[in-house]
């Protein structure tokens, strides 16, 4: 069990019960609390992710059902909701995203009709379409942000409608709609600037709206949003939005070809990510790593990291990134002249993508199995797919993306 855990549940049992976490302590859990945290340069650490996940779900869920049946006997309804808002909230930050819904869908019953409690529905609701965005769900995130903005507009919680507009910006981003997505991150600045004073969600917007420049090449703009996110970040002491937005950094020098400032700021992401255990942010360095190693011809490197963030990505049901990877392999293969192996894996990348709706991932990847047609000699493939990425490039704004293949279709 990792000390963040200990400490997180342990918060709640002081702030609400006065309690140690201890006193809902099964008997039989107790071995438990003993096993090791996750730290990434710790050899032992992916072999034991799968052991260590379910039993923190194990640990996490007696502990809360412990929590919630004292609480049920003992509050009010108001703080009865209040505490599991609270609880619901910690589990969603620890990644033990079935309780948390659990409890956020027995909110949203409890107090739909209760008007003085209508707050804890409309951000049940945000947290829900949160919890489904992490797992890339992302019609079912839609669904439950679009009621969490309902219930924020008609009650003017301007902070609330302002985290679900760059929610809603966030899903349509990853969907690879990205002018839709900026609008939504702009109508967000807009609120900030004008109606609530929030340092920290001014930061996540910008951070939001330097993806939307990265996607469609706009480097220099995306470096300008990124730096001004770390910047508030840091201000803040924000570790974990601190290991995102360094992250962020390191993808732009990465285009660049500023590998020795891609690596800098990777390491510096990797190291707040551990700090707070942020598992998911921990695994997109390891994938960015072997992305960065393959480009410089670090076979060694890039596959030993690539096969790590594998490993991690299937623990944690890390979707995204394992359609990334194989992309990633494709290019490795490609450049190890293993054609076939290489195609295979652009299809599978392919196919998942498709599976994710993730159009932007999906379109990079044909751009990079039509260069490998292209290499192939498969000129009649090697168009058809080119084209299709051409015409996605473009249709997104990504002008200098387009222009470079362009470039290789020229040379078909």
């Amino acid at each position: 069990m990792t000390e963040k855990y200990i400490n997180s549940l342990n918060l709640i049992s002081q702030n609400y019960f006065n309690k140690s976490y201890k006193e809902f302590f099964p008997e039989e859990l107790k071995e438990l609390s003993k096993i090791p945290d996750l730290r990434i340069f710790d050899k032992n650490a992916i072999e034991n992710i799968n052991k260590i996940e379910f039993n923190i779900t194990n640990f996490t869920g007696r502990i809360s059902e412990g929590f919630f049946d004292y609480a049920k006997k003992t509050f009010s309804i108001n703080e009865f909701i209040d505490f599991l808002y609270e609880l619901a909230t910690t589990l969603t930050k620890l990644g033990s995203w079935k309780l948390a819904e659990r409890y956020f869908n027995f909110i949203i019953d409890s107090v739909r009709k209760e008007k003085s409690l209508i707050d804890y529905a409309a951000n049940s609701y945000l947290s829900l379409g949160k919890i489904y965005f992490r797992q890339a769900k992302w019609e079912e995130s839609l669904k439950f942000l679009e009621k969490a903005e309902g219930y924020f507009n008609s009650e003017r919680f301007l902070e609330g409608l302002v985290k679900t507009y760059n929610l809603i910006g966030a899903v349509l981003g990853e969907k690879g709609d990205f002018k839709k997505a900026e609008k939504y991150f702009l109508d967000s600045l807009e609120l900030i600037n004008t109606q609530v004073n929030s340092d920290l969600l001014k930061g996540m917007i910008e951070d939001n709206i330097g993806l939307v420049y990265y996607s469609r090449s706009l480097y220099d703009e995306a470096f300008s949003y990124f730096n001004r996110a770390t910047y508030i970040f840091d201000s803040l002491k924000s570790f974990n939005r601190l290991c995102e937005s360094y992250f962020n950094l390191g993808l732009v020098y990465q285009k660049k070809n500023d590998l020795e400032a891609t690596f800098s700021k990777f390491d510096k992401s990797l190291e707040f990510a551990i700090q707070t255990e942020y598992v998911t942010m921990i695994n997109l360095n390891l994938s960015a790593k072997a992305n960065a190693y393959a480009s410089l011809n670090d076979f060694d490197q890039s596959f030993a990291f690539l096969n790590k963030s594998m490993d991690l990505s299937a623990a944690i049901n890390d979707r995204l990134t394992i359609a990334d990877l194989y992309k990633i392999k494709g290019i490795l293969s490609k450049k190890l002249k293993k054609k076939k192996k290489a195609e295979k894996d652009f299809l599978t990348s392919l196919r998942l993508n498709e599976e994710l709706e993730n159009k932007f991932n999906y379109f990079e990847t044909m751009f990079e199995l039509g260069l490998l047609y292209k290499e192939w000699g498969k000129n009649d493939l090697a168009k058809e797919k080119l084209i299709k990425a051409f015409n996605y490039k473009t249709k997104i704004g990504a002008e200098n993306a387009a222009k470079n293949i362009n470039r290789e279709l020229k040379e078909l």
